[in-house]
């Protein structure tokens, strides 16, 4: 009995643990909609929810809100059974017919800073004019889970970045 009691409570502070770990932007993985709604700044009024998902949509109208990056222009936080699993910053990354790279450093920097390994996102850096007819995409497994980063041209609008961290299932 002893045993099973053991073997329960050991198996509750890693369930634990892999529920309540860092997310990005200061929130937690598996952290509840109600909870993530309290902190300031972010607004959850814009939800679908479908099959126990809930995704919500953060539109800024000004770029960048505490807590995401100053230049965050919409983010998306995806819940599934009511905890957060899924957090998407996206950005622009240039204006059309233009070969700057805008954000796209300023991003890297940011996933650097979190310990991520941007080793592999080098070629990301280059001039956005190699983002007019092609995406490019890496997934980078993290501290903070599966990091998905991606740059894609979108038609009359430019060249768009999406940094996607995705809770790993365990």
């Amino acid at each position: 009995m002893k045993k099973i009691l053991v073997i329960g409570a050991i198996g509750l502070l890693f369930n634990h643990s892999a529920i309540a770990s860092s997310a990005p932007f200061g929130l937690e993985w598996g952290q509840s909609f109600e909870d993530v709604d309290k902190v300031e700044d972010i607004d959850l009024s814009n939800c679908k929810s479908m099959r126990g998902y809930k995704a919500c949509e953060i539109d800024f109208f000004l770029e960048g809100q505490e807590p995401f990056m100053p230049w965050t222009s919409t983010a998306m936080l995806t819940f599934k059974n009511n905890r957060l699993i899924s957090v998407v910053n996206s950005y622009p990354v240039s204006e059309f017919k233009k070969s700057d790279c805008g954000n796209i450093p300023k991003e890297i920097s940011y996933l650097s800073s979190l310990g991520v390994d941007t080793a592999q996102l080098t070629e990301f850096k280059k001039s956005c004019r190699d983002f007019e007819n092609k995406s490019m995409r890496k997934i980078i497994k993290t501290n903070y889970g599966s990091v998905e980063f991606t740059v894609t041209k979108v038609p009359f609008a430019g060249v768009i970045g999406y940094t996607s961290y995705k809770l790993d299932d365990k």
